[in-house]
């Protein structure tokens, strides 16, 4: 299984916006076949700071699956205008 932690920071009074939109957003990534499941966490001392974590089938399900087709494009058009920089974004596997 594949793991992928985003950062997001958005912009200052647009917290509330972004979690509407990405709420909307997650339908898109939760569409894709291969997509296990998909969250949103808020950090607790900064409140303009999130966490999206997916967990994917596999790689080819994330990145072609995903990264390959409309759905990322209508994920990212429903939540980056609500970014105040570019996500920090991390793919990762469990350790048996």
């Amino acid at each position: 299984m594949v793991v992928v932690f985003a950062e997001i920071v958005v912009r200052p009074g647009q917290s509330e916006p972004f979690v509407t939109a990405c709420r909307r957003g997650f339908d898109h990534v939760m569409a894709v076949p291969g997509c296990k499941s998909v969250r949103l966490t808020k950090d607790l001392t900064d409140p303009d700071r999130f966490h999206v974590i997916a967990e994917w089938e596999s790689l080819d399900a994330l990145h072609n699956g995903f990264y390959g087709s409309g759905a990322f494009t209508r994920w990212r058009n429903e939540v980056s205008e609500y970014f105040a920089e570019l996500p920090l974004v991390e793919h990762t596997v469990d350790v048996d």
